[in-house]
């Protein structure tokens, strides 16, 4: 997937961090703002995102590594929306609790202390946006 993939236009809630920023811009259920560079190859470029589109329930983080920009992308179930790890951000203003949800996945090699049956080892960690002030109540 390329950056170019993501439609700008969805509402998503996170967080982009442009190059010639001390901070990244925090979304709340908002369109990716027109003052953002989008696109390979232009300055100010993308450095990090991290971006949650609830609507769809899709899940994009972005890095610059190596000169281009990594993209992942990851469809999310409703019962993955539960039960999360949060995280604070020291990066954003107001320090944002960041939700994550971890993926497991079956690793096939049996383990010995596991009777031999397979077993489930850490997937990805998976942004799904800023806690609410519901979360903290329950």
């Amino acid at each position: 997937m390329e950056l170019k993939d993501i439609n700008k236009n969805n509402k998503y809630e996170g967080y982009i961090w442009e190059s010639n920023s001390s901070k990244p811009k925090v979304l709340n259920r908002e369109p990716i703002p027109n003052d953002i560079t989008w696109e390979e190859g232009k300055n100010p470029f993308v450095i990090e995102a991290l971006l949650f589109d609830k609507d769809n329930q899709m899940s994009y983080t972005v890095r610059y590594i190596d000169g281009t920009h990594k993209v992942f992308s990851t469809k999310v179930d409703d019962n993955e929306l539960v039960g999360n790890i949060h995280f604070i951000s020291k990066r954003t203003e107001p320090h944002h609790k960041l939700r994550f949800f971890q993926r497991w996945i079956t690793d096939e090699d049996t383990d010995n202390l596991c009777e031999g049956m397979p077993t489930k080892i850490p997937g990805e960690l998976v942004f799904v946006g800023f806690e609410t002030s519901k979360e903290k109540e329950e």
